[in-house]
């Protein structure tokens, strides 16, 4: 494996993509997700794209130490295609921090806009009439998740999509 692969062939392999037909329609959620059986909290459209365990958790893990974004924009870039998400006319990260620039949102979400090339907008920017895609890097709480997409909504945005990297729900 040379410096510059993404990941090894037994790595690769070892990547374990979260199955959509097993989540929650509502909150993307592990099925049955009994909450939503009795008040469905809506996330969507969204995806999670991977659990918190194996190679990936090794790249973000990496990420967090050494900043370097690509690797895991670019297994977003592959779970937006496959979610059928259409093209967005800006990236927002998941961060309502005044300074977000070493946010692990920020960083990610900055790294999308990069392979995509659109631009990363911050969620106090002027979001009316713009199709958003939101990018988190864990999803452990919904209820926060739903308060960033809730607010974004607030600006008026022609849509709204969301991707999180890693969900730890359970």
């Amino acid at each position: 494996m040379s410096p510059k692969d993404l990941l090894c062939a037994d790595c690769l392999q070892q990547i374990e993509w979260i199955n959509p037909q097993e989540r929650c329609v509502h909150c993307f959620a592990p099925a049955p997700c009994r909450l939503c059986k009795t008040s469905p909290r809506p996330l969507r459209p969204h995806r999670s794209v991977f659990e918190g365990v194996g190679p990936v958790r090794s790249l973000y893990d990496d990420f967090l130490r050494t900043k370097r974004a690509d690797p895991l924009a670019s297994l977003l870039l592959l779970a937006w295609t496959r979610a059928s998400f259409p093209c967005p006319d800006a990236i927002v990260p998941a961060t309502l921090k005044i300074f977000p620039q070493q946010d692990p949102a920020y960083l990610l979400a900055k790294a999308v806009s990069r392979l995509l090339r659109c631009p990363l907008l911050l969620p106090r920017a002027s979001l009316q009439d713009k199709s958003l895609l939101l990018i988190t890097p864990i999803l452990q709480n919904l209820d926060e998740t739903l308060d960033i997409k809730n607010a974004l909504r607030g600006a008026f945005p022609r849509s709204l999509y969301s991707l999180a990297l890693i969900d730890l729900r359970t």
